[in-house]
């Protein structure tokens, strides 16, 4: 049995497929996927802990918003990460991460250590520093 679940949400099928098994290939966790709000919402209300949210590029930030205050008000202090499309995306609900697939799944195996919500800075400016962000301060 999986100790760790992952909620992995995206609107394009194939490219939420293949994320989700490149983390169970990596990282050896149960990812549980929606492929539209309805199906996230459910998932994120459930008895079930989560915990953390994985939002696609492809979920808007309003379902994003949506989803992630019902991941919270289940299973509390959820971290969510929000895949960019390449470049920066304001108004992304979880800390942003490239589609890179290693960098994914070291974001991932971060968010899922225990200790505060809060990705390492230095890693946060390396990231701002390649798609030319202001850095986190």
């Amino acid at each position: 049995m999986f100790s760790t679940r992952i909620l992995s949400v995206g609107y394009e099928r194939e490219l939420l497929r293949v994320r989700s098994l490149l983390l169970r290939q990596s990282l050896g966790v149960q990812v549980l996927e929606a492929v539209d709000l309805a199906a996230a919402l459910r998932i994120a209300r459930g008895k079930e802990r989560v915990d953390l949210v994985v939002l696609c590029h492809t979920v808007t930030t309003a379902h994003q918003r949506m989803i992630m205050g019902a991941a919270r008000e289940q299973h509390g202090d959820v971290q969510a990460l929000s895949i960019l499309p390449g470049m920066f995306a304001a108004g992304t609900v979880g800390s942003p991460v490239t589609n890179d697939p290693e960098e994914f799944v070291a974001a991932v195996k971060q968010a899922l250590q225990p200790g505060p919500h809060k990705r390492d800075k230095r890693a946060l400016n390396r990231f701002y520093e390649r798609i030319s962000v202001p850095k986190e301060r």
